[in-house]
């Protein structure tokens, strides 16, 4: 393990950056298994997005890549692409994690957030 002062010592800024994808891709083993039985939204603007778009894309999960109009894409299909019985799962960003979770709740139906590293969380839907 990197012992803090070392970090700062050897003056590498970028050290945490690099890390942060790796931090991202450690999900828990239920939400892992939401992925595989549901849907997968997946917020581009996150530094692991298109590793996780490869690495549900390998177990056939339905994922899809959210757009800048989350609100439009919402109404327009992905609310609809939600099985009742098969929970979604949206690896975000901290605004589009509210503005899911408020668009889920005008339809009824059940949310838990929750913060899987700086700045990112995952939703799950239904």
């Amino acid at each position: 393990m990197i012992a803090r002062r070392m970090v700062l010592k050897s003056g590498a800024a970028g050290l945490g950056s690099a890390l942060l994808p790796a931090r991202l891709m450690a999900l828990p083993r239920a939400e892992l298994a939401l992925a595989r039985s549901g849907l997968v939204l997946i917020d581009p603007a996150l530094p692991a997005a298109a590793a996780w778009h490869a690495r549900f894309a390998g177990i056939d999960a339905q994922v899809v890549m959210l757009d800048r109009d989350l609100v439009r894409q919402w109404r327009d299909h992905l609310r609809a692409r939600l099985v009742p019985d098969q929970p979604g799962l949206a690896l975000v960003q901290w605004d589009k994690a509210l503005l899911l979770t408020g668009l889920a709740r005008e339809d009824r139906l059940r949310t838990v957030q929750r913060r899987i590293a700086r700045g990112a969380f995952a939703v799950t839907l239904g």
